[in-house]
C-alpha cells in the first residue's frame, strides 16, 4: 500500500473525529473565523494578531450548546478562541 495514501486517510479520520467532538459553540465560533479570515485576506493581510482578530470576529449567541458560561466564561472564550484562530495558520504570535 502507498504510505501517501494511507496518511491521506488517516489525516481525513483526524479531521472527521476533531470536528465531530466540537460543540456548536465551537462549530458556529470557527465559522466565524474563517469568514472574517477570508475577509481579511480579500483585503490583502497575511496575517493578525490574536487580539486584532479577536476584536474583529463577532462571537456566536451565548444560547448555543456549549457556550462558556459564568464567572470564567471571557477566559475560557479566549481559550478556544485561541485554539482555533491557531489552527488557521493566520494569526501571528
Amino acid at each position: 500500500m502507498d504510505k501517501e495514501f494511507v496518511a491521506s486517510e488517516l489525516l481525513a479520520v483526524a479531521k472527521e473525529l476533531m470536528s465531530a467532538s466540537k460543540s456548536d459553540f465551537e462549530r458556529e465560533l470557527e465559522k466565524s473565523i474563517k469568514k472574517e479570515i477570508a475577509k481579511s485576506k480579500r483585503d490583502g493581510m497575511t496575517s493578525m494578531s490574536l487580539d486584532n482578530l479577536m476584536q474583529m470576529v463577532r462571537p456566536p449567541s451565548s444560547s448555543l450548546a456549549g457556550a462558556p458560561k459564568g464567572t470564567n466564561a471571557r477566559y475560557y472564550y479566549k481559550e478556544m478562541f485561541r485554539d482555533i484562530a491557531k489552527s488557521q495558520r493566520f494569526v501571528s504570535n
